[in-house]
């Protein structure tokens, strides 16, 4: 089994976190809550008698109970409660079963490769020195925002597409012809371009959208125009996608919205949806849960998929193991 991330001792959903991924990629695929209460229970982190505690210190102890197994017991049931709620909420895209006793894959981590990357991004901030934060315009981006493109078609219904750079493989480079080559993936007409783009321009922030379709991909519907942010300063691109920049390049016909996507949960008293939806100027949020929802991993092709298992080996292998 992996060694336990540095955590709170309230961080429920962190530790959940580590169960996931050691049933993901250890052993048999499964984990046990006996075998998770004895981690928890060598580490120290619960358990403790109130004697024994710093004060601030939280014991999982109430007054009618005397033993620190009690404690570890009752932390772990509040992991699976949390376990349990993310294979309700996350639907198909949600590779484990969980019962009262154990949680196991129904799917090797090769076989969900999206799944993987996220849990990876998120859980690895938790070690020291295997912090796997992807930073902007890389290869590695890249691969986010194809994860991303997938899980926004499962969402809404309709087309997803990646425009972020770098740039896709076999689209032009120029940014009129790339803007062109979107609306022709989007069946939308281009409006006249001149004295609208600039000949160095990027993606002009933003890296995918996707349409929410009732059926038949048409019109009068909405728009998501995506920034994926990632990276140590992830919450600077609050601007982007600037809906003013986008709103006359087509003719779009339909509502456009803001989103951000972010591989991590935002569950902390810092970061949580409404103050990201805020701090972005009232974009949709999503984050690794709402992501998983849309099962990225189901809308991946082959070669997407093969970089992806590529790069979560590489990431798996830093993780360190219980001695």
């Amino acid at each position: 089994m992996f060694d336990l991330p540095e955590l709170a001792v309230t961080d429920i959903g962190r530790f959940a976190d580590w169960v996931e991924l050691c049933a993901l990629v250890e052993g048999d695929g499964t984990v046990s809550f006996a075998n998770a209460a004895d981690v928890l229970q060598d580490a120290g982190l619960v358990g403790n008698f109130r004697r024994d505690l710093y004060p601030g210190d939280v014991s999982f102890l109430d007054d009618d109970v005397f033993s620190p197994d009690d404690a570890t017991e009752r932390f772990v049931e509040m992991v699976w409660l949390e376990l349990t709620q993310r294979a309700l909420a996350q639907g198909k895209g949600y590779p484990f079963t969980i019962t009262a006793d154990r949680i196991e894959r129904l799917r090797s981590w090769q076989e969900v490769p999206a799944f993987t990357m996220l849990l990876i991004m998120d859980l690895s901030r938790a070690y020291t020195g295997i912090d796997a934060i992807v930073e902007p315009n890389t290869v590695s981006s890249r691969l986010f925002e194809k994860v991303v493109e997938a899980s926004l078609q499962g969402i809404v219904g309709g087309t997803s597409v990646r425009f972020g750079d770098p740039i896709e493989p076999g689209w032009p480079t120029k940014i009129d012809d790339r803007i062109r080559k979107l609306g022709e993936l989007l069946g939308l007409s281009v409006e006249r371009l001149e004295g609208k783009t600039r000949p160095r321009d990027k993606d002009r922030g933003l890296d995918v959208v996707g349409r929410l379709s009732f059926g038949d991909d048409g019109p009068a519907t909405l728009f998501l125009l995506t920034q994926c942010a990632t990276g140590k300063n992830w919450t600077k691109k609050r601007g982007e996608p600037s809906i003013e920049d986008w709103k006359d390049i087509f003719l779009w016909n339909g509502a456009l919205l803001k989103a951000v996507a972010v591989p991590w949960r935002l569950d902390t008293s810092v970061f949580d949806y409404a103050r990201v939806h805020r701090h972005f100027n009232g974009a949709v949020v999503l984050d690794r849960p709402r992501l998983i929802a849309g099962d990225p991993d189901g809308k991946l092709d082959a070669e997407v998929s093969k970089k992806l298992r590529t790069w979560c080996r590489k990431q798996i292998k830093r993780f360190p193991r219980l001695r």
